[in-house]
């Protein structure tokens, strides 16, 4: 297993392999989940065409399909999205994608509704809206009701997004005008301190990862009555 540096995404494909995405080597790390976790692929975007090769700088977070064939990695300092496909025993460069008019493009999260992928973007403070097969461009949506920066992302069985605010917190945004449903900023009456990972069960409670107050968090969500089954 390679020496981890410092893993910032993780993801799993349809036959729970798992892939970390490591800003500290610029890697992203294939594992088996047999229980002995041996890796099986390792890349940082070397190989492919000229066009879309090139070392990844800082990949925070990834997409992987169910199939397990094409990873997302939202590579933030490096200002663009690269897109992997599998091919053998590891995978290559098909694509990279950068916002030329957004010159500082900072994608930092990744979620998908099943149609399209989503970006939240540090720098703008929008989520970029990306057909999955990658057929279309990206297309910007405004976010408000952020104290800060728009982070990580995550999506309900009801369609809601869930994006950290490095302010402190969260938002929820419905999903078809992304209102804003609630802004949470504390918990049990204590403040959040630049909140990153975060998901939602099928049960709706929330699961965040409150940085710099050292703990990791399950909760009810702030703001939402989920009807009952």
């Amino acid at each position: 297993s390679p020496a981890l540096v410092n893993p910032t995404g993780v993801a799993l494909d349809g036959m729970g392999h798992i892939f970390v995405s490591d800003m500290g080597t610029g890697y992203v790390y294939e594992f088996n989940n047999d229980g002995v976790y041996a890796q099986l692929a390792a890349f940082n975007g070397t190989g492919g065409a000229v066009s879309v090769s090139g070392i990844m700088n800082v990949p925070r977070s990834i997409w992987v399909n169910s199939a397990g064939t094409t990873v997302v990695a939202a590579d933030a300092e490096g200002h663009e999205i690269r897109v992997f496909e599998k091919q053998g025993a590891t995978f290559v460069p098909v694509l990279k994608l950068t916002q030329p008019s957004y010159p500082s493009f900072y994608p930092f999260g990744v979620t998908d509704d099943g149609t399209y992928l989503y970006f939240p973007d540090t720098a703008y403070n929008v989520v970029w809206k990306y057909p999955m097969d990658f057929s279309g461009p990206g297309l910007p949506i405004t976010l408000t009701g952020l104290a800060f920066q728009a982070r990580r992302i995550a999506r309900d069985s009801f369609g809601n997004f869930f994006i950290t605010d490095d302010g402190g917190g969260y938002v929820v945004y419905e999903p078809n005008n992304w209102n804003v449903v609630y802004q949470c900023t504390t918990v049990n009456g204590g403040s959040f301190n630049q909140p990153s990972g975060i998901a939602v069960d099928v049960d709706g409670r929330v699961y965040l990862a409150d940085g710099f107050n050292g703990r990791a968090l399950r909760m009810e969500p702030c703001g939402i009555n989920y009807p009952t089954p």
